[in-house]
């Protein structure tokens, strides 16, 4: 977390010096951080895959179910990330965007986890 927080500052700090003299540059500056950060993320990744990958096994839940919630968290952080590079070129009519986008591929996703749920929930329901 040092090492982020360190990138993140000497970034920021880089580009608002070259603000006055040279804005575009500063966007450069930001997006190849932001790069950066996020492969080292990715690294990180498969320890948590990993991790999930044992809770698997060890509960027994459906390989379809862990790929749809990785595919789900994926599909958060790129949106974030992408919606927050738009912010920083000043584009903050496409970066609403790309959330509600990334907001209705999550919605989509989850609905047939909400169907399983209301299905198996219904099957507990006394009749009549």
């Amino acid at each position: 977390m040092v090492k982020v927080a360190l990138v993140g500052v000497i970034t920021a700090l880089f580009t608002l010096w070259f603000k006055g003299q040279r804005p575009e540059y500063g966007v450069y500056l930001g997006l190849g951080a932001s790069i950066l950060l996020l492969l080292s993320i990715l690294g990180q990744m498969s320890q948590i895959l990993e991790f999930i990958k044992q809770l698997q096994d060890d509960i027994g839940i459906q390989t379809y179910y862990i790929k749809l919630l990785v595919k789900m968290i994926g599909i958060t952080y790129l949106a974030e990330f992408a919606s927050d590079v738009c912010k920083d070129c000043g584009c903050q009519t496409l970066s609403g965007q790309i959330t509600i986008y990334g907001k209705f591929i999550l919605l989509g996703l989850s609905l047939p986890v909400v169907q399983t749920l209301l299905s198996t929930i219904w099957k507990f329901l006394p009749e009549g």
